[in-house]
């Protein structure tokens, strides 16, 4: 059960103001209370999300659950800028993210004059509240040039006497430790890593933590892409090989699983995917950074939830020995776009495809 905490107007007051504030450099960089726009930089649906910039405040979470039931939204991103503001606004934006089902990635939008459309650059910053919001994206992308800061409770004992009386002090630090729960629960609830809650405490009053990539993705903060390892499984006299996805699954990509097995004497890829697979209209396979060679529609049937890419013999022993391979079949964004897999293959996961194309089943 998650802990609900509603401490009184004077600890809000204090703890939201100044426990929990913007670093002091912040107030400089106050973006107003944060906008929301649909924006697009293409046609299909996978271009478009919501642009989030600004302040958060504490009504931001509703406002943002106001904005998805007045517009007609296209795409399921949110794009965050912001400095920071209120941590109670900012928990309650990731809820109401979460509760929409939509991504988070960091960027600024820029309308592009030449064009009905625009960019996104990526020199933006998400801190403080920000970095909680953002941590409700079902799927949370940090892409390189973008930055997610964190920072630690804090008083300033200058402003403190003015705010609060030294006999309130002990009532509004339990205030402040039934924040702290509030927090971690929140991160439990998304699915987040709790040390998130301890990274922050490693920046001072007047510090930002930006975690490097690594620190990201170890801590969940950030949605791993790609494929896992193979693995090799017995089936009848043979064995396959397959390889599950790292993360959901996503608007326009959509494979889950690639398997790799021989039937028949004849190697076979499954790309397993969700969607209408009754129409597929051929296919390529691309290794090593290599053009995309490709497989042509007589090549390619639906099988169960997979759509499966008969390969050559000396397809499969490329495939067998590449370090890097695309496979991708072509169907209509109607039916959920093309199934794209992209693969990082070690020394063992060449050992893997190559038993399962030899060792049929």
């Amino acid at each position: 059960m998650r802990l609900t905490f509603r401490p009184s107007l004077r600890a809000i007051a204090w703890l939201c103001g100044l426990v929990f504030g913007l670093v002091p450099v912040a107030p400089a960089l106050s973006q107003g209370a944060m906008s929301f726009t649909n924006e697009c930089t293409g046609r299909s649906a996978s271009s478009c999300f919501i642009v989030a910039e600004g302040d958060v405040e504490s009504d931001t979470g509703e406002r943002f659950r106001q904005f998805l039931r007045d517009e007609i939204i296209d795409g399921n991103r949110v794009l965050l800028s912001s400095p920071g503001g209120s941590l109670w606004g900012g928990l309650e934006l990731g809820r109401a993210i979460r509760e929409a089902g939509m991504e988070t990635e960091i960027g600024r939008f820029l309308l592009d004059a030449d064009s009905f459309d625009g960019r996104i650059e990526r020199d933006a910053t998400c801190a403080s509240a920000c970095a909680y919001a953002f941590l409700g994206g079902t799927v949370r992308q940090v892409h390189a040039g973008a930055r997610l800061g964190f920072h630690q409770f804090y008083i300033d004992p200058a402003r403190l006497p003015a705010m609060v009386a030294g006999s309130e002090v002990s009532g509004a630090m339990a205030d402040a430790q039934a924040m702290s729960s509030e927090i971690i629960a929140f991160l439990l609830d998304m699915n987040v890593d709790p040390r998130v809650f301890v990274l922050g405490t490693t920046a001072g009053p007047n510090e930002m933590l930006y975690p490097d990539a690594a620190t990201l993705a170890r801590h969940d903060i950030v949605t791993p892409g790609g494929f896992e390892p193979f693995f090799l499984e017995p089936f009848g006299n043979g064995v396959v090989a397959a390889s599950r996805r790292q993360g959901p699954a996503r608007l326009y990509d959509t494979a889950t699983q690639v398997t790799a097995l021989c039937r028949s004497g004849a190697p076979l890829v499954l790309l397993s995917a969700g969607g209408d697979l009754a129409y597929l209209s051929g296919g390529s396979m691309a290794l090593d950074g290599g053009n995309a060679l490709p497989i042509p529609r007589d090549r390619l049937r639906q099988r169960g939830g997979a759509a499966e890419i008969a390969l050559s013999r000396q397809q499969a022993d490329a495939l067998a020995q590449a370090q890097e391979a695309e496979l991708s079949v072509g169907r209509g964004m109607a039916s959920g776009g093309d199934i794209v897999a992209r693969l990082q293959l070690d020394a063992m996961d060449r050992a893997m495809l190559a038993a399962a194309f030899r060792l049929c089943i």
